[in-house]
């Protein structure tokens, strides 16, 4: 019986100690520290076995840089502080965005309202001018002198005039209550 060279399950590192199922730690013997614990094939070339290698290593690499990332808790801590910052800067741009755009939708809604308010104010403004002459028309002359009278004082003094019409408008009420 020819016992065949067996695979190695992992990489061992000559010296180290092993753990065993009941939680201890072995010393390797002499003989088994001399013994390689890799077997390369024999088909297996010198540049094969250097790519190996080189595989190992970054994979090696690799893992250590994992693991320094893992055990290095400030960076950690930074970059998820960093990566919040990102998300709110992102979230506060939008709602800026989103606010403009709103106060643009609302300046042209003002806007064009201004401008309807504005052409209705005009169209009122005729029409109650034609209707003012049309009842001054049918006034006899007399009474029609003295209202152009009174409409050109109006015109010239608006604040006394104004002032006329608001007390006039007080009187009337508190005589309407009383009856």
């Amino acid at each position: 019986m020819t016992s065949t060279p067996r695979k190695p399950t992992g990489t061992a590192v000559p010296g180290a100690t092993t753990p065993r199922t009941t939680g201890k730690t072995t010393r390797p013997t002499a003989a088994s520290a001399a013994k390689p614990t890799t077997t390369p094939t024999e088909s297996a070339e010198p540049a094969e076995i250097q790519r190996d290698i080189e595989q190992t290593r970054e994979e090696l690499g690799e893992t250590v840089e994992a693991l320094a990332d893992k055990v290095d808790v400030p960076a950690r801590g930074s970059d998820k502080a960093q990566d919040a910052a990102d998300t709110a800067h992102a979230k506060a741009d939008a709602v800026k965005q989103q606010a403009q755009a709103t106060a643009q939708r609302v300046t042209h809604q003002v806007h064009d309202g201004a401008h309807a308010v504005a052409t209705k104010a005009e169209y009122v403004a005729g029409r109650a001018k034609t209707l003012t002459n049309q009842a001054l028309d049918q006034l006899p002359p007399a009474v029609r002198e003295r209202v152009d009278r009174v409409a050109t004082t109006a015109r010239q003094r608006p604040v006394p005039v104004a002032l006329a019409v608001v007390v006039m408008a007080l009187v009337l009420r508190r005589l309407l209550r009383r009856t």
